[in-house]
Protein backbone atom coordinates (compact mmCIF):
# COMPACT_ATOMS: atom_id res chain seq x y z
CA UNK A 1 0.00 0.00 0.00
CA UNK A 2 1.18 3.47 -0.97
CA UNK A 3 0.11 7.18 -1.16
CA UNK A 4 0.90 10.54 0.00
CA UNK A 5 -0.53 12.20 3.40
CA UNK A 6 -1.30 15.98 2.63
CA UNK A 7 -3.00 19.22 4.43
CA UNK A 8 -6.30 19.83 3.46
CA UNK A 9 -4.74 22.98 1.12
CA UNK A 10 -2.95 20.21 -0.90
CA UNK A 11 0.59 20.36 0.41
CA UNK A 12 2.29 17.69 1.26
CA UNK A 13 2.19 16.58 5.14
CA UNK A 14 5.72 14.55 6.81
CA UNK A 15 6.09 12.13 9.51
CA UNK A 16 2.35 11.40 9.41
CA UNK A 17 1.92 7.76 11.39
CA UNK A 18 0.05 5.77 8.56
CA UNK A 19 -1.84 2.11 9.74
CA UNK A 20 -2.78 -0.18 8.09
CA UNK A 21 -5.34 -2.58 9.42
CA UNK A 22 -6.36 -6.21 8.07
CA UNK A 23 -10.23 -5.82 7.55
CA UNK A 24 -11.44 -9.99 8.87
CA UNK A 25 -8.09 -11.52 9.68
CA UNK A 26 -7.36 -11.81 13.39
CA UNK A 27 -4.21 -12.24 14.41
CA UNK A 28 -2.32 -10.21 12.08
CA UNK A 29 -1.00 -6.96 13.63
CA UNK A 30 -1.00 -3.90 12.01
CA UNK A 31 1.23 -2.31 9.77
CA UNK A 32 2.80 1.15 9.59
CA UNK A 33 4.70 3.60 8.23
CA UNK A 34 6.02 7.66 8.18
CA UNK A 35 5.60 9.86 5.59
CA UNK A 36 8.71 11.49 4.48
CA UNK A 37 9.44 15.39 3.13
CA UNK A 38 7.30 14.60 0.39
CA UNK A 39 3.99 13.15 2.10
CA UNK A 40 4.92 9.82 0.52
CA UNK A 41 4.15 6.77 2.37
CA UNK A 42 4.47 3.00 1.54
CA UNK A 43 3.59 -0.30 3.10
CA UNK A 44 5.84 -3.19 2.09
CA UNK A 45 5.18 -7.18 2.29
CA UNK A 46 1.03 -6.67 3.16
CA UNK A 47 -1.02 -10.24 2.14
CA UNK A 48 -4.48 -9.50 -0.73
CA UNK A 49 -6.89 -8.21 0.95
CA UNK A 50 -9.09 -5.44 2.68
CA UNK A 51 -7.07 -3.08 4.78
CA UNK A 52 -8.50 -0.10 6.87
CA UNK A 53 -5.82 2.84 7.08
CA UNK A 54 -5.80 5.64 9.37
CA UNK A 55 -3.27 8.66 9.73
CA UNK A 56 -2.45 10.45 12.66
CA UNK A 57 0.26 13.40 13.37
CA UNK A 58 0.31 15.45 16.30
CA UNK A 59 -1.71 18.72 15.75
CA UNK A 60 -4.36 17.30 12.90
CA UNK A 61 -7.64 15.30 13.20
CA UNK A 62 -7.17 11.57 12.24
CA UNK A 63 -8.03 10.89 8.82
CA UNK A 64 -9.15 7.42 7.83
CA UNK A 65 -9.65 5.57 4.31
CA UNK A 66 -11.75 2.05 4.96
CA UNK A 67 -11.98 -1.06 2.76
CA UNK A 68 -8.31 0.27 0.88
CA UNK A 69 -8.27 -2.76 -1.32
CA UNK A 70 -4.58 -4.66 -2.41
CA UNK A 71 -4.37 -6.83 -5.04
CA UNK A 72 -1.95 -9.36 -5.44
CA UNK A 73 -0.76 -7.00 -8.55
CA UNK A 74 -0.58 -4.50 -5.97
CA UNK A 75 -2.92 -1.15 -5.50
CA UNK A 76 -3.80 2.16 -6.33
CA UNK A 77 -1.99 5.39 -4.12
CA UNK A 78 -4.04 6.75 -1.68
CA UNK A 79 -4.25 10.36 -1.18
CA UNK A 80 -4.87 11.12 3.28
CA UNK A 81 -6.19 14.26 3.70
CA UNK A 82 -5.42 15.78 7.22
CA UNK A 83 -7.14 18.58 8.54
CA UNK A 84 -6.18 20.88 11.45
CA UNK A 85 -9.72 20.14 13.60
CA UNK A 86 -9.66 21.40 16.86
CA UNK A 87 -7.50 20.83 19.97
CA UNK A 88 -9.28 18.91 22.88
CA UNK A 89 -8.07 18.39 26.43
CA UNK A 90 -10.26 17.21 29.12
CA UNK A 91 -10.03 18.51 33.09
CA UNK A 92 -10.21 15.39 34.92
CA UNK A 93 -12.17 15.86 38.24
CA UNK A 94 -13.09 13.56 40.96
CA UNK A 95 -16.74 13.45 42.98
CA UNK A 96 -15.36 15.96 45.51
CA UNK A 97 -13.82 18.01 42.36
CA UNK A 98 -10.48 17.64 43.26
CA UNK A 99 -7.77 16.98 40.01
CA UNK A 100 -7.21 13.34 39.46
CA UNK A 101 -4.07 11.90 38.07
CA UNK A 102 -3.98 8.67 35.76
CA UNK A 103 -7.10 8.89 33.75
CA UNK A 104 -7.49 7.98 30.56
CA UNK A 105 -10.29 8.91 27.84
CA UNK A 106 -11.20 9.04 24.26
CA UNK A 107 -14.19 10.60 22.04
CA UNK A 108 -16.52 8.36 20.16
CA UNK A 109 -18.08 9.84 17.17
CA UNK A 110 -21.38 9.64 16.51
CA UNK A 111 -20.81 7.54 13.85
CA UNK A 112 -19.09 4.69 16.34
CA UNK A 113 -15.47 6.00 15.32
CA UNK A 114 -13.16 5.87 18.53
CA UNK A 115 -10.17 8.33 18.61
CA UNK A 116 -8.12 6.71 21.39
CA UNK A 117 -5.79 3.99 21.77
CA UNK A 118 -7.26 0.99 19.83
CA UNK A 119 -3.40 0.16 18.92
CA UNK A 120 -0.79 -1.27 21.06
CA UNK A 121 1.97 0.07 19.93
CA UNK A 122 0.50 3.82 19.69
CA UNK A 123 -0.78 3.53 23.13
CA UNK A 124 2.85 2.57 24.64
CA UNK A 125 4.14 5.60 22.42
CA UNK A 126 2.08 8.12 23.95
CA UNK A 127 2.18 6.91 26.87
CA UNK A 128 5.88 7.09 27.42
CA UNK A 129 5.72 10.80 25.78
CA UNK A 130 3.60 11.49 28.82
CA UNK A 131 -0.08 11.32 26.24
CA UNK A 132 -2.95 9.23 27.07
CA UNK A 133 -3.63 10.07 30.67
CA UNK A 134 -4.69 13.18 33.25
CA UNK A 135 -1.12 14.84 34.75
CA UNK A 136 -1.53 15.91 38.30
CA UNK A 137 -3.42 19.03 37.21
CA UNK A 138 -6.06 16.75 36.15
CA UNK A 139 -5.82 17.39 32.50
CA UNK A 140 -5.93 15.00 29.93
CA UNK A 141 -4.67 16.26 26.01
CA UNK A 142 -6.93 14.10 24.02
CA UNK A 143 -5.21 15.54 20.23
CA UNK A 144 -7.38 16.99 17.40
CA UNK A 145 -10.06 16.28 16.31
CA UNK A 146 -12.56 17.16 13.23
CA UNK A 147 -15.95 18.94 14.07
CA UNK A 148 -18.95 17.40 14.82
CA UNK A 149 -20.99 15.45 17.68
CA UNK A 150 -18.71 12.93 19.51
CA UNK A 151 -19.67 11.22 22.76
CA UNK A 152 -16.57 11.78 25.46
CA UNK A 153 -15.91 8.51 28.09
CA UNK A 154 -13.28 9.01 30.73
CA UNK A 155 -12.39 6.38 33.36
CA UNK A 156 -10.07 5.91 35.90
CA UNK A 157 -10.28 2.64 38.24
CA UNK A 158 -13.78 1.89 38.83
CA UNK A 159 -14.85 5.77 38.62
CA UNK A 160 -16.19 7.23 34.52
CA UNK A 161 -17.87 9.62 33.54
CA UNK A 162 -19.92 9.27 29.97
CA UNK A 163 -20.35 13.24 28.14
CA UNK A 164 -22.02 14.26 24.89
CA UNK A 165 -19.50 17.03 23.40
CA UNK A 166 -20.09 18.96 20.00
CA UNK A 167 -17.20 20.43 18.53
CA UNK A 168 -16.91 22.95 16.03
CA UNK A 169 -14.30 24.79 14.07
CA UNK A 170 -12.23 27.45 17.05
CA UNK A 171 -9.71 27.83 19.29
CA UNK A 172 -8.74 24.69 21.63
CA UNK A 173 -11.24 23.26 23.92
CA UNK A 174 -10.87 21.83 27.24
CA UNK A 175 -13.77 20.11 28.97
CA UNK A 176 -14.71 19.68 32.36
CA UNK A 177 -15.86 16.18 33.75
CA UNK A 178 -16.08 14.49 37.34
CA UNK A 179 -15.61 11.06 37.81
CA UNK A 180 -18.41 8.85 39.54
Amino acid sequence: IHGIARRTNGDPLEGVEVIATAVGKRGMLPERAKSDREGHFRIDNLPAGQYDLTADKDGFATARDEGHALSEAGAEACVLVLAEGVEVSVRVLSSRGEPVAGASGRLVSESGDARGFTDAGRMLTSLFAGKGVSNTKGILALGNFAPGKYSLEVSRGSQCATEPVVLEDGPPMTIGVRLK
